[in-house]
């Protein structure tokens, strides 16, 4: 059963299915269950794909005057119309004004949006509706545009903290419960993965405490830490930094810790350019952890790794874009090195931000044929 649903808002059309339908559930972004009514069933059998998008009716934004000569129609100021629009276009697009960024809702967060012109295609789909057959010109477009943008009139929600985002919903840290993910309280990323109560991770713990060469310490440490990059915890204005020769098992941490923030909400770049590239820090914007190699083949200045570190507010400067506000980087950074870094900073900045945890222990022939078996028998048991 699809449906192709029209109103101001999503939440509008959602309060009113979960009124209707019994046991009405999201199960994945567009997609829902529910009771079938008409077979009056106890467990969810129907299945809907719901698509809503913005929409105002046809010659809203046409306003009739009173002249001479009857009757004459022009289009709402600048201002007026910003209002409209702004209704129609809330909970499906949100704006962060220092950043100046443009944001869409997916289901499950907001999505940043790297370019304008996916916000500026849905505001003409609507300018077209509303103007009806007087048509508007682009100074009309701009101007509501930058109204909604400069006056904040779709800010993102204050999330705040104590909740992490899941696919299946947000986890309240505190009551251990999880919420429904609506426009109001979405955050601006999502772990790629639902959240399961109960479960756990022993083979990732032991080989944890085989890398580290049985030191219990350095494991709880370490999963401190990646506590710390899931919480974003950029308050701590700290940096790991994995030390040892290759093949000790400083990439296979990285990899993992990647994979549990998810590939997009992670970014991996190098100290050469991040320090000498002015657009690689745009890569940092909303990225949940930054991944830093070959680290010690870089032996330049650090400041920008500092500014990164120490909360300070980060340039967001686009290749072939204008120059569109800046940020702060909102969780933490992650470097490996065979060798001590060879940067020109001398002063306590790098020392006071850094902590170092030495891998040294170099995986045996038989534990690397082990792990082999029994990734193959994972992958088998999966098919």
């Amino acid at each position: 059963m699809l449906i192709d649903a029209k109103a101001s808002t999503r939440s509008d059309v959602l309060s009113e299915l979960s009124t209707k339908l019994n046991k009405f559930k999201r199960i994945s972004e567009g997609r829902y269950i529910a009771c079938c009514p008409v077979h009056n069933d106890k467990n969810p059998s129907l299945s809907l794909g719901i698509t809503l998008k913005p929409d105002i009716d046809t010659g809203f934004l046409v306003n009739e005057i009173k002249t001479k000569d009857g009757g004459k129609k022009i289009l709402l100021i600048e201002s007026k119309a910003a209002l409209i629009v702004k209704e129609a276009l809330s909970g499906y697009f949100a704006h962060d004004i220092n950043s100046q960024t443009w944001h869409k809702f997916v289901g499950t967060h907001w999505l940043p949006l790297d370019a304008h012109q996916f916000f500026d295609n849905a505001l003409i789909d609507l300018l077209y509706v509303g103007a009806g057959d007087l048509g508007f010109k682009p100074a009309y477009k701009n101007g509501i545009k930058s109204l909604l943008a400069d006056g904040d009139m779709l800010p993102l929600p204050k999330t705040g903290s104590g909740k992490l985002p899941f696919v299946n919903g947000l986890l309240n840290l505190e009551t251990r419960t999880l919420e429904p993910i609506t426009p109001s309280n979405a955050m601006t990323w999502c772990l790629p993965y639902k959240y399961e109560s109960g479960t756990d991770c022993p083979r990732i713990k032991a080989w944890l405490l085989q890398a580290v060469d049985g030191d219990k310490e350095t494991v709880r440490f370490l999963l401190a830490f990646i506590a710390a990059v899931l919480h974003g915890r950029n308050d701590l204005q700290k940096f790991l930094h994995l030390k040892g020769s290759g093949g000790t098992g400083k990439g296979t941490f990285m990899r993992l810790l990647t994979a549990l923030i998810g590939t997009d909400n992670a970014v991996s770049t190098s100290l050469q350019h991040l320090e000498q590239n002015r657009f690689e820090t745009a890569l940092l914007y909303n990225k949940r952890l930054a991944v830093i190699t070959e680290s010690d083949k870089y032996g330049g200045s650090i400041n920008v790794l500092k500014a990164i570190t120490g909360q300070d507010h980060i340039r967001l400067e686009r290749k072939h874009q204008q120059q569109s506000g800046s940020f702060i980087f909102p969780s933490l950074v992650i470097m490996a090195s065979n060798e001590s870094l060879q940067v020109t900073d001398h002063t306590s900045g790098l020392d006071r931000r850094r902590i170092t945890v030495i891998f040294d222990r170099r995986a045996t022939d038989e534990e690397k044929q082990a792990w082999g078996k029994e990734r193959r028998r994972r992958s088998s048991a999966s098919l």
